[in-house]
């Protein structure tokens, strides 16, 4: 049987401009690495005394966290956006956009940047690292067609 694998080319992030009733998207520049999202629940005890083993109820999804590394371009606006995002505590809609025909599946989600960094080093690019703290529900299931 032939795979249906893909390769992460042409895969990219996208933050919106917070308008309504539509909300524009763009892409952040130069990413080359996302991590994420990794989706988990919380599991809570609910053994009573007359339970034999122990029983467990699901808790409370967490998006968890996106992190991302990037060439580090000092003049790119969305960039920036993302560094004074942090001290601001922004929460923006954010969406990765996969690259899996004319009508891309995508991921979407809010999130808050919790963390910018970026590294200088003697003859190496400039790069950049972001972490993406998700804010609610990541979409229960791929949506196709944005």
């Amino acid at each position: 049987m032939t795979t249906a694998a893909q390769i992460a080319t042409g895969v990219h992030l996208q933050v919106g401009d917070g308008a309504s009733p539509t909300e524009a998207f763009v892409t952040i520049s130069e990413i080359v690495d996302i991590d994420g999202p990794k989706i988990s629940a919380k599991t809570e005890d609910a053994t009573h005394l007359l339970s034999t083993w122990r029983e467990f109820i699901g808790g409370l999804a967490d998006g968890g966290q996106i992190a991302l590394t990037m060439n580090w371009l000092t003049k790119d606006a969305k960039q920036q956006q993302m560094y004074s995002d942090v001290a601001t505590g922004t929460k923006r809609n954010y969406k990765i956009v996969m690259n899996d025909g004319t009508t891309p599946t995508t991921i979407p989600f809010a999130a808050v940047v919790t963390d910018y960094s970026t590294k200088m080093s003697t003859g190496a690019k400039l790069t950049a690292t972001a972490t993406l703290k998700v804010s609610g529900p990541i979409s229960p299931a791929w949506t196709t067609g944005s």
